[in-house]
């Protein structure tokens, strides 16, 4: 089993606990009495060593406001048990108003990590609890930079998260990041939207793909972040638009991208992609999520006056149908998730305000508590 170190300099905020073998685990400190330096730590972490909680769920959510944006995520809830109860963090400063843009939760619902900013004002940080949601650390700091998305692997050790400007990727459980170099592309000043739309990863951290649906891109990697392809995805657009979200299954075999209208599968880790699913009514968004093995899946849309649905596949993706359904204006899934069996799987709708789950596959669908937050994102695992 592992031993737990504090690691710490003058502000206790940057304490952070650390899993770590007796061996070959080593780190060393020089204090100057101001500020640390010499820090070298090679974590390891024991997963024996965690207490596995399961059907973990994370969520981003919060209140519709008069200013502009006129939203704003200022919660985060993540529950230890299927969603029956419920914890919220309101920010690392009591008082203060955060948006939390997206989350997820691994490690058997010890690690969080979720995107912490002030109203999408281009200075975003990346904060992680490892105990459970009892604490969080800020971990990155993105000056000038609007973080959309971030995922890990199942351990944590690989963290990657897009932005308006790049991709940019931990391998040491969120202790440093870095840009990744050679798939920068040309930011839209004018439309002032993000080049990075969507990350997926495979548990190993092994395979990593992220969009960028306003260039036509996809880029795609199989040895850890550490070098890409790029595969334009202009074959596959529909009114312009390319791959937007995308998911893998846990050995990353399997994906799914959605264009706006259309559903693509893979099934030899991205090097060919099949069209599944054309519909005109609804819009995909960009979120997706499936079981582990890929048998399970769902994927998001908004319908505007159509209202909003979300639409299932039980067999790896070959094949849709409608799953469940919100007739309200404007609707808008902007959240599903699939538990690692496929068996639970939830959603969140930002104009009903509901939160959705089910306990047997997507068969029948209740809302649950909590009600009445203008939901973002949600993760399961």
């Amino acid at each position: 089993m592992g031993t737990t170190v504090l690691i710490g300099c003058i502000d206790p905020t940057y304490v952070r606990p650390l899993d770590v073998v007796p061996n070959p685990a080593t780190f060393t400190i020089t204090n100057n009495g101001s500020s640390c330096s010499g820090l070298s730590i090679t974590p390891t972490p024991t997963p024996s060593s965690y207490t596995p909680l399961v059907n973990n769920i994370v969520a981003t959510g919060g209140i519709l406001n008069s200013g502009s944006p006129p939203w704003n995520y200022n919660k985060l809830y993540w529950s230890h048990n299927n969603g029956n109860t419920w914890s919220i963090w309101n920010g690392p400063t009591t008082g203060a108003t955060y948006t939390f843009t997206s989350a997820t939760i691994i490690n058997g619902g010890n690690t969080i990590y979720s995107i912490v900013g002030s109203n999408f004002d281009v200075n975003e940080y990346i904060y992680a609890s490892y105990d459970a949601g009892t604490s969080f650390t800020q971990v990155a700091h993105f000056s000038g930079e609007n973080i959309q998305h971030l995922v890990c692997s199942k351990l944590g050790q690989y963290v990657v998260s897009v932005g308006l400007r790049g991709v940019y990727i931990s391998t040491n459980y969120g202790l440093s990041f870095s840009q990744v170099s050679g798939i920068n592309l040309n930011y839209n000043n004018v439309l002032n939207i993000a080049n990075w739309n969507r990350a997926t990863i495979s548990q190993s951290g092994q395979y990593i793909a992220v969009t960028n649906q306003y260039n036509n891109m996809l880029f795609q990697s199989s040895d850890y972040g550490n070098s890409w392809t790029s595969t334009s995805t202009s074959g596959y657009t529909v009114n312009g638009i390319g791959f937007a979200g995308i998911r893998m299954s846990a050995d990353g075999s399997i994906r799914t991208a959605t264009n706006g209208y259309q559903i693509y599968v893979s099934n030899d880790y991205g090097s060919t992609w099949i069209l599944k699913q054309t519909q005109q009514l609804y819009y995909f968004n960009h979120k997706i999520s499936m079981s582990d093995d890929g048998k399970y899946q769902l994927a998001a849309t908004a319908g505007g006056n159509n209202g909003a649905k979300i639409q299932r596949s039980i067999d790896y993706g070959q094949t849709w149908s409608d799953n469940l359904y919100e007739s309200i204006n404007n609707s808008h899934f902007t959240g599903v998730s699939v538990s690692p069996d496929g068996a639970t799987m939830t959603a969140v709708n930002s104009q009903s305000l509901h939160m959705y789950r089910s306990l047997n596959y997507g068969n029948t669908w209740q809302t649950i508590t909590p009600h009445n937050q203008f939901w973002g994102d949600i993760d399961m695992k």
